[in-house]
């Protein structure tokens, strides 16, 4: 599987962003979380990629979804939820976090941090 890069589809003039949201299934929470930072990086917010967001925000499970240490592929869905900054990514990024604990809510705001570094 080729995860889309930003930087190359752009010298195209054109993002495919059926790509990511594809790679975004891939059974993989590393490759998953390659394909979010790109996400990011090029502020790709359309409507199914928030919801694919929000769908994955789930997967928070140390025991699957880890990606680093306790972080999981649903702290860095979370996490870019609030970081593509559109009025239906805040909206769900605010509902999530306020269901969570504190310690959940620290992972996400440090991811949150690293991607707009």
């Amino acid at each position: 599987m080729r995860v889309p890069v930003v930087k190359e589809e752009k010298t195209k003039n054109m993002v495919d962003e059926a790509a990511f949201i594809e790679c975004l299934d891939y059974p993989n929470p590393k490759v998953q979380v390659t394909v979010l930072i790109q996400i990011v990086k090029g502020n790709i917010s359309n409507a199914e990629v928030v919801f694919k967001l929000i769908e994955l925000s789930k997967c928070r499970n140390e025991e699957i979804h880890k990606v680093f240490g306790k972080d999981t592929i649903g702290h860095y869905s979370i996490a870019a939820l609030q970081v593509l900054n559109t009025y239906e990514s805040t909206r769900a990024f605010e509902d999530i976090m306020s269901e969570l604990e504190e310690g959940e809510q620290n992972i996400i705001k440090r991811i949150v941090r690293n991607f707009n570094m």
